[in-house]
């Protein structure tokens, strides 16, 4: 599971205009693994799950402790 936190300072909704609401700040938690991360998204998912995640309003949030796709430990 890949958690992301909204980072935009607005209340947005997941998916479509009246998909689950995620207020300013709130952590969420997403099915599926990041599978990619490129210049200006986080991929989550493959083949028709695959979704991306524009950093621009989202912040990958990662579990203390937990290599992160390069192997490098976060603390």
């Amino acid at each position: 599971m890949a958690r992301f936190k909204n980072k935009s300072g607005d209340e947005l909704h997941i998916g479509r205009a009246d998909g689950r609401r995620v207020d300013a700040g709130e952590v969420i938690e997403v099915d599926g693994e990041l599978t990619e991360e490129i210049d200006d998204a986080y991929i989550v998912g493959k083949g028709d799950d695959e979704r991306a995640w524009p950093k621009e309003t989202w912040e990958l949030v990662k579990e203390a402790g937990k290599a992160d796709k390069t192997g490098k430990e976060n603390d």
